[in-house]
């Protein structure tokens, strides 16, 4: 069973359909992932790679918004091989 944390402060939507984003990090790397729920304080992703607690992101999904969000990984878990779900806090 996905454990959701308790500290989430406001309600989030579970998107009706699945749309895909881009993360990425202070260095600039880049990663490909899948929005699941979103909020105005923050959202949940899955991606095929870890990303660390703590550090801050930046998150493009075009069919979402016209310019990038900036968040922090506020968590982190291991679904199955090669996929992670994924906590942002929006700054």
């Amino acid at each position: 069973m996905i454990k959701v944390p308790k500290e989430r402060r406001g309600n989030r939507g579970r998107l009706g359909m699945s749309m895909s984003c881009v993360i990425c990090d202070e260095a600039k790397t880049c990663k490909e992932g899948t929005t699941f729920d979103i909020g105005k304080g923050g959202m949940c992703v899955f991606s095929n790679k870890r990303l660390e607690v703590g550090h801050v992101i930046e998150i493009q999904c075009e069919a979402i918004w016209d310019k990038p969000k900036i968040g922090t990984v506020k968590w982190c878990d291991k679904i199955e091989q090669n996929l992670y779900r994924v906590g942002i806090l929006f700054s």
